[in-house]
C-alpha cells in the first residue's frame, strides 16, 4: 500500500491521497470489498480497499483468498471454544485453545504475506465499476 498518511480521530480516519493530495475523513462505510477480475483463478482473490474521492486511487487494506477465508472461519471457531473454556474456568483447555489460535495466526500472517508479494502492484476499478483489476509492478531493466 502507498503512504496514505492516516490519522485516526473519533469520527473516522483522516486520510491524504499521495497521488493528488486530496484530504478526507474515511468512515467505516468507506471501506469496500470487491473481487479481482484478473486474479489467478485458483486464488479467488477479493480485496478490502478504500478510494480517494477525487482521483479514485485504490488503497488496499487487505487481500483475501479462499485459504485465508477458511483460516478466518477456523479462528472464529477456536475463539468461541476459548470463550467457552474461560466461562467454564477450564484453564488447561483455555491454554490449549490459546496455543492453537497462536499457531493459526502465524499461518494466517505467513499466507497473507505471500499473497501480498504475489499481488505486488496496483489495483484499479474495473470497467464494470464492481470488480478490481490488478496491475503488476514492472521491473525496470536500466542498461
Amino acid at each position: 500500500m502507498s503512504n496514505v498518511s492516516p490519522e485516526q480521530t473519533n469520527k473516522g480516519i483522516h486520510c491524504r491521497c499521495d497521488e493528488c493530495g486530496q484530504e478526507w475523513l474515511l468512515q467505516s462505510d468507506g471501506i469496500l470489498e470487491a473481487e479481482v477480475e484478473n486474479a489467478d483463478e485458483k486464488d479467488e482473490l477479493s480485496v478490502r480497499f478504500f478510494m480517494c474521492p477525487r482521483c479514485g486511487k485504490v488503497y488496499v487494506v487487505n487481500l483475501f483468498d479462499a485459504r485465508l477465508k477458511k483460516l478466518l472461519k477456523k479462528r472464529e471457531v477456536l475463539n468461541a471454544r476459548l470463550d467457552k473454556a474461560y466461562k467454564a474456568k477450564n484453564v488447561d483447555f483455555a491454554f490449549a485453545m490459546s496455543k492453537r489460535i497462536d499457531k493459526l495466526a502465524k499461518r494466517f500472517n505467513r499466507h497473507s504475506s505471500e499473497l501480498s508479494m504475489k499481488y505486488n502492484g496496483t489495483f484499479t476499478l474495473a470497467s464494470n465499476d464492481k470488480d478490481l483489476t490488478f496491475v503488476p509492478f514492472q521491473e525496470r531493466n536500466d542498461e
